[in-house]
């Protein structure tokens, strides 16, 4: 099945917000505390992802299926550019199939250089992911828990 990671653009918002609905849902079940967005009206985010130029909306695709999305922001440290994967989702029922590792290595290799992930602490199955993916591309990395 080919994958395919494409810059969404404004005609591709809602279908973006109806996934994002999805993964805020699924988010929700490894919160030990109600906070944050829990659907895609309270996310504070979206809209800036095609108005400001240091965010990057894509979305997924298998074949001819719409099955993600993906949230990239462009920031500065000490050292340069660095990006950060905002938000990553992938429908359930197309998990595990190397579609969502095969989609996050097309945007790592868009945007080469410093990358930082965070993760839900009790969110097993994404750390996981994460790892298995960073592993296949990284020579050097490190996880750092905050409290």
């Amino acid at each position: 099945m080919q994958v395919r990671v494409q810059q969404a653009i404004a005609a591709e918002r809602r279908q973006i917000e109806e996934l994002l609905n999805d993964y805020l849902a699924e988010l929700s079940q490894h919160r030990e505390i109600p906070i944050g967005a829990t659907n895609a009206v309270e996310y504070p985010y979206l809209s800036y992802y095609w108005s400001e130029q240091n965010r990057f909306p894509f979305t997924v695709w298998a074949g001819d299926e719409l099955v993600g999305f993906a949230l990239v922001w462009r920031t500065e440290n000490d050292l340069g550019p660095m990006f950060q994967m905002a938000e990553f989702f992938v429908k359930p029922q197309y998990r595990r199939w190397g579609i969502g590792r095969t989609a996050v290595t097309s945007i790592w290799q868009m945007f080469p250089g410093q990358w930082e992930l965070q993760v839900m602490n009790g969110n097993d199955t994404a750390r996981k992911f994460w790892e298995g993916c960073i592993s296949q591309q990284a020579t050097r990395w490190q996880v750092e828990e905050i409290v």
